[in-house]
């Protein structure tokens, strides 16, 4: 069965995480700031150097540095102090990474994140749902999510999928449906949420998304399907299409 999104949430925040380059040996993620909607578009600031480990497992700012950060090309970053807020022109920086509209494979590229062509697209809607990647820079946005959302739909990546995907019997088919675990004795995250294809694990949640998903399911709110899984056999890529259906949104039988 074809998925798409059909209930498109604008979020308020986005969180910026970077990945290691590839010659880097430990190439966990990092959230290394978020960028918010205001009256005036957007403003953009790196996490301050006490709250980097908390959202990263207790890494450090040196830890960060080491790892080869170097900030976001638009937003001059200094680990030794506080960097401020960002407001001229915050958004801009992240929208040119997105093809332009009227490109003719516009929209082709909607479809590859399950979003209709046409359909209403708030700019921060669409850097959530796209993730505003690059091949080669390791930057993309992450949608924390609402924990109370009585109706959205969002494309979740599958975290630790190339540890769990390669040793699975039998690979499960995109359309799958996917049970959403909780699994609170994970350490560093005690919103740690597995996701399972017929009781197999493929990965988890995003940390940065794990306590909003875990809101969703003690709600009884969410269910899931597999919906593509690329990359490399080595490095591969998996996404789960998550609705959030709350019970006054759900059809009377």
């Amino acid at each position: 069965m074809e998925r798409w999104i059909e209930h498109l949430v604008e979020p308020r925040r986005l969180i910026l995480e970077w990945r290691p380059p590839p010659h880097v040996a430990h190439r966990s993620r990092w959230a290394v700031g978020d960028l918010r909607r205001n009256e005036d578009g957007a403003e953009f600031r790196y996490f301050e150097a006490q709250d980097l480990p908390t959202l990263n497992n207790g890494r450090t700012p040196e830890a960060l540095r080491e790892a080869g950060f170097v900030g976001y090309p638009a937003f001059p970053w200094d680990p030794r102090r506080p960097s401020g807020v960002f407001r001229e022109r915050a958004l801009e920086p992240f929208l040119r990474r997105l093809p332009s509209p009227r490109r003719s494979d516009f929209a082709a590229y909607l479809a590859r994140f399950f979003l209709r062509p046409g359909a209403p697209m708030p700019a921060f809607a669409l850097l959530a749902t796209t993730g505003a990647s690059l091949p080669n820079d390791g930057f993309s946005l992450v949608d924390p999510l609402d924990g109370e959302a009585t109706l959205q739909d969002v494309v979740l990546e599958v975290n630790g999928a190339r540890y769990y995907w390669p040793y699975l019997s039998v690979p499960p088919a995109v359309g799958s449906r996917v049970s959403l675990v909780p699994e609170p004795t994970m350490p560093h995250d005690p919103f740690a949420v597995r996701v399972e294809v017929e009781g197999a694990l493929i990965g988890y949640v995003s940390r940065l998304q794990s306590a909003a998903v875990s809101r969703w399911i003690a709600r009884g709110v969410a269910e899931a399907w597999l919906v593509r899984v690329n990359g490399t056999a080595a490095e591969p890529r998996v996404h789960i299409l998550a609705q959030v259906r709350d019970r006054a949104q759900r059809p009377v039988a």
